[in-house]
């Protein structure tokens, strides 16, 4: 029978990156040990949600950029919660500079949308040199889709200022606006091509 990794001679890296790629279900005895020698040297935590990886392991092994580097994703892959050495959450913090951009962006979109939608002239951009004016209906439900893209700007501003260990609610709240936006962009473009409710510019 062959023996398991040694993983007293790891370094403190090495066991990080083993707890990421090992095959807990396969290996459970190798991961029981794993575990055990990561929590003598506070590599990890254990909390409501599970065995944790500290935030100053993290720092250890990668640098301090890790901790910078802990932005809520809403496009990506879902956000993993950090937490510290005594196992209290660490909540997400987005730069003012984002949290600005965010806010204007979409502000932005909204007010145009609604200009939009008051002339009853809606200007979308399909392409780069590829505008398309809405009107009537296809207006109407394009408007929708500004608002989705919208509200994923603004859950991202709202995570930051929510402390609650919370961050995958706003992330699956995001991603279902992202969805429902795309959603109503297609159906947007499906009902201008049927009423013929637009032109080109």
């Amino acid at each position: 029978m062959l023996e398991g990794p040694n993983y007293q001679n790891y370094s403190n890296k090495a066991l990080l990156e083993a707890f990421e790629s090992i095959d807990r279900e396969t290996y459970p005895e190798r991961f029981s040990s794993l575990s055990a020698i990561m929590r003598e040297k506070d590599l990890l935590v254990d909390t409501p949600e599970g065995l944790q990886v500290t935030n100053s392991a993290l720092e250890e092994a990668y640098g301090p950029q890790v901790e910078s580097e802990h932005m809520p994703s809403y496009t990506c892959e879902p956000p993993t919660p950090q937490y510290c050495d005594e196992g209290n959450y660490i909540p997400n913090e987005v730069p003012f500079n984002k949290r600005a951009l965010n806010t204007i962006v979409a502000l932005g979109i909204i007010v145009y949308g609604s200009y939009g939608l008051y002339i009853d002239e809606l200007w979308v951009p399909l392409a780069k040199k590829l505008v398309v004016a809405l009107s009537g209906l296809s207006a109407v439900v394009m408007s929708v889709a500004i608002v989705f893209a919208a509200a994923v700007l603004i859950v991202e501003i709202a995570d930051h200022y929510d402390k609650r260990d919370n961050e995958l609610t706003y992330y699956k709240a995001a991603r279902f606006c992202r969805a429902a936006g795309y959603g109503s962009f297609g159906t947007a473009v499906l009902v201008a091509l049927v009423t013929g409710d637009f032109y080109f510019i």
